[in-house]
């Protein structure tokens, strides 16, 4: 920050606060949204998730799923949802199947996202929802592992989150445009009173000849400024006041002052030509000039006193 400090008007002030709020709340209420909404969503996710394993374990017998009956009479949507089911024994794959679309999800390697298991991520596919779950049963003395996988697409979900944030960053910008307009028109208004109270203490300021009875003009509203004008008026008036009795100080002292001044100049100027032949004439003068330079101290005293009285 540089030497000088940045002076800054009322309304600028307001303009910055409330720009500031704005932001806030704005950016407080979406992200309260988003988070409400994206819990209340992953809920549903998981949910859903756990209700498609739940049917695939009530449509398995032994170590296998009937899966054409559970893809027949269970409604899965294929773009969206996918699902796998394994059973492995003795690390052999026993029974394996997919639905629509499953195995080319898989064929690629599928990497963590957000640092979480449930949350998968590849490239050119988008965000899933991820779910496993694994049960162990026996088959002819055999163990055997049967495993049931569910990926829930996300990619509507992110798509309508950012379709929110673009609305939020609409709104956002929208409110400050209008917000920060409205709040300067109006803080415009409220200094309008202090401006013109500024604007009459130019005026009188730059009046090249004053009366020193002068005052200023003093809006009627809001009372703050109407309190403050009065105190400007009344610290004017005291001001002025003080003014004019130095002038008349002044002018009272320099008439007093003249006559012993030019009394003791004349006598001093006739010494200066007399001295020699009109010696008694020099001693009166002399008496003149000490009686003339008393007067003035007194007077000098007087003026000190004077002055000091008025401080």
């Amino acid at each position: 920050m540089t030497t000088e400090q940045q002076s800054y008007t009322s309304a600028s002030r307001f303009t910055r606060v409330y720009a500031v709020m704005i932001v806030i709340i704005v950016m407080l209420t979406s992200l309260s949204i988003i988070s409400l909404v994206g819990y209340r969503l992953l809920e549903d996710k998981r949910d859903y998730s756990e209700d498609v394993i739940q049917t695939l374990k009530n449509t398995t017998s032994g170590s296998n799923v009937r899966w054409r009956f559970w893809e027949n009479n269970y409604d899965v949507d294929t773009n969206a949802t996918f699902v796998e089911f394994t059973t492995t024994s003795n690390g052999t794959t026993l029974f394996h199947h997919t639905t629509k679309g499953t195995r080319k999800l898989i064929s690629q390697p599928l990497h963590k996202f957000l640092g979480s298991s449930h949350f998968v991520y590849r490239r050119g596919a988008g965000i899933y929802y991820h779910t496993t779950t694994s049960k162990q049963t026996m088959l002819r003395g055999q163990p055997v592992t049967m495993r049931y996988t569910v990926w829930l697409s996300l990619n509507r979900l992110v798509r309508m989150f950012v379709v929110i944030l673009e609305l939020v960053i609409i709104i956002l910008v929208l409110s400050l445009v209008i917000g920060v307009w409205t709040i300067s028109k109006l803080s415009q208004r409220l200094n309008q009173p202090l401006t013109a109270l500024t604007d009459s203490t130019q005026a009188l300021i730059q009046k090249p000849k004053q009366s020193y009875h002068e005052t200023l003009t003093v809006p009627a509203n809001p009372q703050e400024v109407q309190e403050l004008g009065d105190a400007f008026n009344t610290l004017l008036a005291s001001l002025n006041d003080t003014i004019l009795k130095n002038q008349q100080f002044i002018s009272d002292a320099s008439h007093e002052l003249r006559t012993p001044i030019a009394v003791i100049l004349g006598h001093t100027e006739m010494l200066l030509k007399l001295a020699t032949d009109h010696p008694k004439l020099v001693t009166d003068s002399v008496h003149y000039v000490e009686d003339e330079a008393s007067q003035i101290q007194v007077l000098i005293t007087r003026l000190l006193e004077l002055s000091r009285s008025e401080r």
